[in-house]
């Protein structure tokens, strides 16, 4: 069996950390906007969804040369262009100049979610590949959890909005340090032009359509609509309901840490049928307690926890056997595809979740929540009980249904 080496490890945890912890220091943008540019939440969402274009572009670069450039290095520049978008973030007045640099936010975070697990998957086997998987993402949802919190830790000092975002940026310079040198470490991480794979974006998702991976791509797109509203708009959404939104962060965050880094180790394989079910049914019931929060900082939590616990074992198994599924001469850019289809979600569907809020209500937003996390439960129904056979290592499936 395949292991990273745990200094490697180490490090790559401790960059994707600072990076997401910056990023979540940004998800205080909604309320910036609110309290400081008198904007809403239909604002957010036009900041975030202004990042589409170009992060297909970039992310489609890393599908078409997923080999040419080390996936520390792409995740280490990702960092610095992010630094430098949140030093811009933190000197703006109004909103007109912040749509322009959600362009650069947007798309340096989604190369730096992308590469994160490609990192990962170059250190492990089929068979750890969603444990380790489960780690990167396990540390970037930690950092979700703790920026929003550390935000609103040096709020009550006080600290202004702008310090906050220079404290992330800050951050995402020390990701950079720590990501840049990982290649020279491993030589798993080392570019390989002479063997990359040079699949375009169209042959990939082509390719996909009609193999066992499409499923899981598509379960990738629900995961992501539902991530980005809930992680996106709860200083809001607590604001509105006169909760305290670091009790969603915390527990949210808590529980993910254990799924991920504790209760993985006691499973065999965290990717197949059975856990995917289980989990994907959690988040259905969590989305119905949130439902039912009304202002009970009890409810609040409870529903958090277990919305942590669910989804935190649901993405990395999907992510993996988006992989696993995937025909061998595709695998190298399964990652990058499925980074490519999370990542346009989370920045366009933010605009559908704020115009929801701003036309009606939290309560009509949960209710479409509620009906994707019932789609991820029954495509992961449908992939228990049909599961095809995973691919070995190496083995090349053909993407196409023979017969």
């Amino acid at each position: 069996m395949k292991r990273a080496d745990r200094v490697t490890l180490l490090l790559v945890l401790s960059a994707v950390l600072a990076i997401s912890t910056a990023y979540g220091m940004l998800l205080l943008l909604p309320l910036f906007i609110k309290q400081q540019l008198h904007g809403n939440e239909a604002d957010y969402g036009l900041l975030t969804a202004s990042a589409a274009i170009t992060t297909v572009v970039a992310i489609g670069l890393l599908i078409r040369f997923p080999r040419r450039l080390p996936p520390n290095r792409a995740l280490a520049i990702a960092s610095l262009v992010y630094a430098g978008a949140a030093v811009a973030v933190s000197m703006v007045h109004s909103i007109a100049p912040l749509i322009g640099i959600g362009i650069v936010l947007g798309t340096a975070w989604a190369l730096a979610y992308t590469a994160a697990p490609m990192i990962v998957s170059e250190l492990c086997d089929d068979r750890t590949r969603a444990r380790y998987i489960g780690y990167a993402t396990g540390m970037i949802q930690v950092g979700f959890g703790l920026g929003p919190v550390i935000g609103n830790a040096l709020r009550s000092l006080p600290a202004s909005f702008a310090d906050i975002f220079q404290v992330a940026a800050a951050l995402a310079v020390l990701a950079a340090i720590l990501a840049a040198p990982l290649d020279r470490r491993s030589p798993a991480l080392r570019a390989r032009p002479g063997d990359a794979s040079g699949v375009r974006v169209g042959d990939s998702l082509r390719a996909t359509l009609f193999s066992p991976a499409f499923l899981s791509i598509c379960m990738v797109v629900m995961c992501a609509c539902l991530f980005t509203t809930m992680n996106s708009f709860q200083t809001t959404f607590a604001a509105v309901r006169h909760l305290n939104y670091d009790v969603f962060y915390v527990s949210y965050t808590l529980s993910v840490i254990f799924v991920r880094f504790v209760l993985v180790r006691a499973l065999r394989d965290s990717a197949a049928p059975g856990v995917l079910l289980v989990s994907a049914l959690g988040i259905v019931v969590s989305l119905l307690l949130f439902l039912a929060v009304g202002h009970s900082a009890f409810r609040y939590g409870l529903s958090s926890v277990l919305l942590g616990m669910t989804y935190g074992l649901t993405l990395p198994a999907v992510q993996a056997r988006t992989v696993n599924l995937s025909a061998a001469a595709y695998r190298p850019s399964m990652l990058p595809l499925a980074g490519l289809v999370f990542e346009t979600a989370v920045l366009v569907f933010p605009l559908v979740a704020g115009a929801i809020v701003s036309a009606s209500s939290y309560t009509i937003l949960f209710i479409v929540l509620l009906g994707l996390a019932v789609g991820i439960a029954l495509a992961a129904m449908r992939e228990r009980f049909r599961s095809p056979r995973v691919a070995p290592a190496g083995q090349v499936r053909s993407p196409v249904p023979r017969g």
